[in-house]
């Protein structure tokens, strides 16, 4: 779990002493916000359950990364420009990161407003900032474990004999570009989030003595 954290922004494994590495929470507003939307989704019933796509989860890293473009009203809603985004994107890597169509996940979600398309150039949606930028860190983290969970479970069953304890997972890094599920991500949009977690000024310093 604390690898998790640490891919995610949400912690930082100092292991300058392999034995005994420090562990420093970083944003521990936001993770007391993961483990109460945890809690929460699973008291709920499997129908009210809202169980975002991998790729809805990059797109709101593209989004949430390019939100600087898009001041905020008074009441925090930015009125983001899509095909601006699509096209900075596409200027980077040489190809659309995404596709407007896909962007409904996010507005059936009540993430987003529904996209509108004035123009070639102007393809609107509004967002409230503060909420996408939340909900994007939540959903990266459990994005993350499911990834480990998926490969735990597929060591499981290719490893473990009937009657035997099953193996443990490796540590080995999970990764976004595809996915089992045959969807192709853009792990652009995912990794992005290096400059989406800042470190505090100060940090909380868990020992790991």
């Amino acid at each position: 779990m604390l690898g998790i954290l640490e891919r995610v922004g949400l912690a930082k494994i100092d292991r300058t002493v392999p034995d005994k590495p420090d562990v420093y929470l970083l944003d521990l507003d936001q993770l007391e916000v993961l483990v109460a939307f945890i809690n929460d989704d699973n008291l709920k019933s499997d129908s009210k359950r809202f169980k975002f796509s991998i790729k809805a989860v990059v797109i709101m890293g593209y989004v949430v990364k390019h939100l600087a473009l898009f001041p905020p009203d008074e009441g925090g809603i930015c009125e983001v420009n899509l095909a601006r985004i699509i096209a900075a994107e596409k200027q980077a890597s040489g190809k659309d990161p995404f596709r407007v169509d896909e962007f409904a996940e996010l507005a059936k979600a009540k993430l987003a407003t529904e996209a509108a398309m004035r123009d070639a150039e102007n393809i609107i949606t509004k967002v409230s900032g503060k909420d996408l930028t939340r909900m994007y860190k939540i959903q990266k983290a459990l994005k993350e474990i499911e990834i480990v969970n998926e490969k735990k479970r597929g060591i499981v069953r290719r490893t473990t004999p009937a009657g035997e304890a099953p193996q443990r997972l490796g540590a080995a890094r999970p990764d976004y570009d595809e996915q089992k599920t045959g969807e192709k991500t853009a792990a652009a949009g995912v990794s992005s989030a290096g400059g989406l977690n800042p470190i505090p000024q100060t940090a909380s310093k868990a020992s790991g003595k």
